[in-house]
């Protein structure tokens, strides 16, 4: 029997903290939040993945802060919003996107009904004295952002309720009164001084108003309305489509069974055609385009579709009919569709011999609306129709800025918030003798993109839908179409969503690492790579589900 050979055997007694693995590697990952897609598509730069995460864990005080950094009315975008940041959601690649918009909703009302204010008595703001001309969204965006700068604000409205395009151009089943009502005690409470009813110009001289305040932000908005340019038109039994719905509620003068003819595409002529009707009159929308260049919001056009609202398309009015009764109809062509042009959307040509009658009662145009000029204050420039303004947002000499429809801006309500924002900004540079606004936290942030998230972690699950009125019920009064989520569904929502860019201290990165190289930092919700031992095999960065940490090359 031989003896069993002994063979020398390494041991150490430190652990592995003396064995340096990281310089065995050249790749080093490191943390590297990113820009989700949809916040660098929303116009008001909400940070949506964060305060999706705070719904999931029930935070929804931070939640409601976290939207109101950039936005102070999640109650009305949540239900107004043509939401462009769910059209390049991620979530889609696994199954539907996230109702970004619903969320957001059900945070704003559930932050109103537990009492949340935006800003807490402090005592008497002290700094320059700022008017405000116009209190849709621009101008309550510009008053929130200059109250939270410490600005003296005063807000003057020449309608007799505040709210501007929000009251007097969106009917009630979309934005109900007293929500939007709510909302600016919210937002504007006792720090603001109110002067509705008072139109600069006929109540008050500009020269006053520059004389009284040391800075000026204009958002009118688009108060002159684009004619149709057919002779008769001023004679009667034509309407535009704003002024229409500022009164369809409460003193509608459409009868029941007239036919009424709505000329345009956009969301102005089908909320006129939603709420002819709701008077039970009978709408029709005729479009010069085809249905592909509406620029109507998608669910507008569903909703309407889904009520019976008749459209016809490609056809432009040519006359209007009258006899000794009254208004008849029109006279209209049809059109021929063409390629596209510089503004991306396809042209017409009208059919020659292709003249027919459209019999109508009554006649709305819907066709836009251009900045009054002689409504504004000398030094400002009005082109093609719009305010021009710089980038800080100013409209001219002497600490005057502008935004929202009375500009060029996208006429959207997050479009006209944020440049509410861009003009409190641009007046706070302006004071502080700034050449540039300071940036926005976000902007250096990279985009993440779709191979830079792990959708294996996630299971795939319905998108959450709100309880919402049926066509038939709906279309006899003006009461809210939709509910919001309850809070079980908006968490279960929030959850769905991956959270683009965004960590969420998940830990998956310092799980799998072999190495023990990887840590959350509580304090700063990053995460630690300590390169003294991540010798870059890069697992961290491949089970990532959310994109935030890359990968460099060490040289």
């Amino acid at each position: 029997m031989s003896r069993p050979q002994n063979y020398p055997l390494s041991i150490s007694t430190k652990g592995t903290q003396d064995h340096y693995t990281g310089r065995w590697g050249v790749l080093k990952p490191f943390f590297d939040e990113k820009l989700s897609p949809c916040r660098h598509r929303c116009p008001g730069s909400i940070h949506i993945p964060k305060f999706m995460n705070l719904v999931q864990d029930q935070n929804l005080t931070d939640a409601w802060r976290t939207i109101c950094e950039e936005n102070p009315m999640p109650r009305i975008t949540g239900r107004v919003c043509f939401h462009p940041c769910e059209e390049d959601c991620l979530r889609q690649n696994l199954d539907q996107p996230i109702a970004i918009h619903q969320v957001e909703r059900f945070v704003g009302d559930w932050a109103f009904k537990n009492g949340l204010r935006h800003f807490e008595p402090t005592g008497d703001l002290t700094g320059p004295r700022l008017a405000v001309i116009g209190s849709g969204p621009a101008g309550i965006g510009c008053c929130y952002h200059l109250l939270r700068l410490g600005y003296q604000v005063s807000l003057f409205e020449a309608m007799p309720e505040l709210g501007g395009l929000l009251r007097y151009g969106i009917p009630g089943y979309r934005l109900p009164k007293d929500v939007l009502s709510e909302e600016l005690e919210m937002i504007l409470g006792s720090w603001v001084g109110l002067h509705p009813g008072v139109k600069i110009g006929r109540d008050i001289s500009w020269e006053e108003i520059q004389s009284d305040f040391e800075g000026i932000f204009l958002g009118p908005g688009a108060q002159q309305s684009i004619s149709l340019g057919l002779e008769g038109e001023e004679i009667g039994g034509v309407a535009d489509g704003l002024d229409f719905l500022k009164t369809v509620e409460a003193n509608p003068f459409i009868r029941p069974g007239q036919r009424v003819l709505i000329l345009g595409g956009g969301n102005t002529a089908f909320d006129v055609a939603r709420a002819v009707l709701r008077l039970q009159g009978l709408p029709l929308i005729l479009y010069r385009r085809s249905k592909e260049e509406m620029p109507a919001f998608e669910d507008e056009i569903m909703e309407a579709e889904e009520e019976g609202i008749e459209v016809r398309t490609l056809i432009s009015p040519r006359g209007i009919v009258r006899d000794e009764e009254g208004l008849k109809g029109l006279t209209c062509v049809r059109n021929r569709i063409t390629d596209l042009g510089p503004d991306g959307r396809r042209g017409f040509v009208p059919i020659e011999g292709s003249d027919h009658f459209m019999a109508g009662d009554f006649i709305v145009t819907a066709f836009g609306h251009l900045a009054d000029a002689e409504a504004l204050p000398s030094g400002v420039k009005v082109v093609h129709g719009s305010v021009t303004v710089t980038a800080q947002g100013a409209a001219g000499s002497g600490g005057v800025f502008a935004g929202g429809d009375v500009t060029a801006a996208p006429r959207s309500v997050i479009h006209a918030l944020a440049s509410g924002k861009r003009g409190a900004l641009g007046l706070d540079a302006y004071f502080k003798h700034q050449k540039e606004v300071r940036p926005d936290k976000f902007t250096p942030l990279p985009l993440v993109k779709a191979d830079q998230i792990n959708l294996h972690y996630f299971s795939q699950s319905l998108r959450m839908v709100p309880e919402r009125r049926l066509a038939t019920e709906r279309v006899s009064d003006f009461h809210e179409i939709q509910a919001t989520l309850t809070p079980e569904a908006a968490a279960q929502e929030a959850s769905r969503c991956v959270k683009c860019g965004f960590c969420n201290a998940c830990g998956n990165c310092a799980f799998f690492c072999p190495d023990l190289a990887v840590c959350l930092d509580p304090g700063n919700q990053t995460i630690l790579i300590d390169d003294r031992y991540c010798k870059g095999c890069c697992i961290c960065v491949e089970e990532c589900p959310r994109g935030v940490l890359s990968v460099e090359v060490e040289t």
